[in-house]
């Protein structure tokens, strides 16, 4: 081998060398351009997987209000039900008061009229009786006078 085809031979070799090392820095380049890629993805999913966890949180957090005010609610309805109830029960009574009294009522404004007739007739019978008193008529003592 003479020294023409060493130097053809070696430039060959250094060539290679050089494409190699290009490579290499081509490797490094884009594995450390993975590297921080994925770096990057990792900080953008970790970001949205704790806003998933915060929304999460939130919407469990607005579920277990919701269950509590339906839970209020349920109470507040059984309570205004029950409430209810009993208001139609009293306006019941009271209605059934009402109708008791206006019966009663009724009763004794007939026998207030009744009273009034039978006092106008006696107011009569005595004005009668007082104008026999003024004529001077003598009653007896011991007799009773009753009205037949």
């Amino acid at each position: 081998m003479d020294k023409l085809e060493m130097s053809s031979e070696c430039k060959g070799c250094e060539s290679y060398k050089n494409e190699i090392s290009k490579l290499r820095k081509e490797i490094y380049n884009i594995s450390k351009s993975n590297i921080n890629s994925q770096r990057l993805l990792e900080e953008k999913y970790t970001m949205q997987v704790q806003q998933f966890q915060e929304e999460n949180f939130k919407l469990k957090k607005t579920i277990q209000e919701y269950q509590e005010y339906k839970h209020k609610s349920e109470i507040y309805y059984e309570e205004v039900n029950n409430t209810l109830i009993v208001a139609k029960s009293k306006l019941k009574e009271l209605h059934d008061r009402i109708t008791f009294l206006e019966k009663s009522n009724s009763e004794l404004e007939s026998k207030y009229n009744e009273a009034k007739s039978l006092l106008s007739i006696l107011v009569e019978h005595n004005n009668y009786n007082s104008e026999f008193s003024n004529n001077k008529i003598p009653i007896k003592e011991n007799q009773t006078n009753y009205i037949y």
